[in-house]
């Protein structure tokens, strides 16, 4: 990656259009009642028997344990918080860094530093031929 930003702090707020700045994936989910919403009139979501009688009211009870209030309304995020394993030298009891869907790149929660230790190397040692598959 061209573009290597070494310094992202994140502080786990996604914000309306934010997004990676290694690979500009979007890290927007949207704003947390807008989904509840669309869960509630969309029969096709698999959620949707648990909320569709809930009324307006019952909703912002809803999304108010998500942290979403009229006075300060968040957003979900697509950021993926990543646990280290109990042996690990940087082990913490909870998300030590924020990774993108998008390009695997990761961020250190606590000083922002940048890191490619969740990015999947994949290497081929061989081409597949159709008739293989």
């Amino acid at each position: 990656m061209e573009n290597k930003v070494l310094n992202y702090k994140i502080d786990g707020l996604t914000k309306e259009g934010d997004c990676c700045p290694e690979c500009n994936e979007n890290w927007d989910g949207g704003d947390i009642l807008e989904h509840f919403k669309n869960v509630r009139s969309n029969p096709e979501m698999d959620a949707h028997p648990f909320y569709k009688d809930k009324s307006d009211e019952e909703l912002l009870e809803v999304v108010a344990s998500y942290g979403w209030f009229e006075h300060t309304p968040i957003r979900f995020g697509k950021l993926i918080g990543m646990e280290l394993g109990y042996n690990d030298p940087e082990r913490y009891d909870g998300v030590s860094y924020w990774c993108c869907p998008g390009c695997g790149v990761s961020w250190n929660r606590f000083n922002g530093e940048r890191s490619e230790r969740f990015i999947k190397r994949i290497t081929h040692e061989k081409n597949i031929t159709q008739s293989e598959i």
